[in-house]
């Protein structure tokens, strides 16, 4: 059998390896995330592999057929649906850093045209491309606590602007008493 130099043969003990790696890394995610990168060139990968590392998560290529096959194993093979063409993984074992990574990803599709979102599996939900840009348009965790403390907040000033108003009131008019009898 004659194979081209581009394909690599790879054995079926390396093959079974990478579905066992790739079924564990998949598992232990919180968020799967599939992209066609079919254009990019090597330093946009190799950018969106280092903005991956920040945000705790891999991005990796792997031959799609193995990516079906461990998606099969794993009850996951409506992300099947998904794999089309050069497809990419981008996991994140992280639940805090799901809305970041979607973020960044999805910032990193529009500015590298190239990359195109196909779907993915997060919140115990396989999710397609738009509501993956939906996502994107979630604050981020810190955002929402702060937001929320805000709000927890503002009450308690305003209660205190309020008490603290009379006794003002209260004080300036002993002092202008006080000045007057001088």
């Amino acid at each position: 059998m004659e194979r081209t130099a581009t394909k690599k043969l790879l054995s079926k003990q390396v093959k079974s390896s990478i579905m066992l790696n790739l079924e564990k890394e998949i598992s232990n995610s919180k968020c799967v995330i599939l992209a066609s990168y079919e254009g990019l060139t090597v330093s946009d990968i190799t950018q969106l592999k280092k903005a991956m590392v920040k945000l705790n998560s891999k991005f990796n290529v792997y031959r799609n057929r193995l990516l079906m096959m461990s998606l099969e194993k794993i009850s996951l093979k409506e992300l099947s649906k998904f794999i089309v063409g050069p497809t990419s993984l981008i996991v994140c074992p992280d639940e805090d850093k799901i809305v970041d990574v979607v973020k960044y990803v999805c910032e990193f599709a529009k500015e590298k045209t190239k990359l195109k979102l196909t779907g993915g599996y997060m919140f115990n939900t396989i999710v397609d491309a738009e509501k993956l840009k939906e996502i994107s348009q979630i604050p981020n965790k810190e955002t929402l606590v702060f937001k929320l403390l805000s709000l927890l907040v503002s009450p308690i000033n305003n209660l205190y602007s309020v008490l603290k108003g009379p006794n003002t009131a209260l004080l300036s008019i002993l002092e202008q008493l006080k000045n007057q009898k001088k």
